[in-house]
């Protein structure tokens, strides 16, 4: 995968009060477009595999 496509940018974003205390504030990470989209696919596939093993069976390892 190419580098770019890996790295993100860390956002630190104010929440509410002191900008100094750290519990106030929380980080994002900013992705590429195309790193979020590639992403997505990925989980889309892991789920849909998942998916697939837990409603094939007959009876035990079947959850519907």
């Amino acid at each position: 995968m190419k580098g770019s496509l890996r790295l993100g940018l860390i956002v630190k974003l104010v929440k509410k009060g002191n900008l100094r205390e750290c519990k106030n504030s929380r980080g994002i990470t900013l992705l590429s477009v195309v790193g979020k989209i590639l992403g997505r696919i990925i989980i889309d596939q892991i789920r849909g595999g998942v998916d697939r093993r837990l409603t094939v069976g007959n009876g035990e390892n079947s959850i519907t």
